[in-house]
């Protein structure tokens, strides 16, 4: 394996932390019935789709893709935060790589 390879792979290893740890922590907010800011989460994937590069964008979209397997709170506000990123992303690269 070589150096690319080896930080892909330990990108790739953070990004799936991150939605692992947001999926978790929406789950315990939902079962609680307490509010979140919404806008912060938004900004915070948004974000990360504009500064990471394709590889580890595409690998973020497919985390979050993931989380969508089941009917669920879960499933239901990943898959309004990926139309939320879409429409705010203003970025035709980024739309298609989406939309994909």
């Amino acid at each position: 394996m070589n150096k690319k390879d080896k930080d892909n792979l330990q990108n790739n290893l953070v990004i799936n932390a991150i939605v692992i740890y947001w999926s978790q922590s929406i789950i315990k907010i939902i079962n609680e019935k307490r509010k979140m800011n919404n806008q912060e989460v938004l900004e915070f994937f948004t974000k990360m789709m504009k500064f990471l590069e394709v590889e580890n964008r595409d690998h973020l979209i497919n985390s979050i893709l993931n989380e969508l397997r089941y009917p669920s709170n879960q499933t239901y506000y990943f898959s309004c935060l990926l139309l939320c990123i879409f429409c705010e992303i203003k970025n035709e690269q980024i739309e298609e790589h989406i939309l994909r």
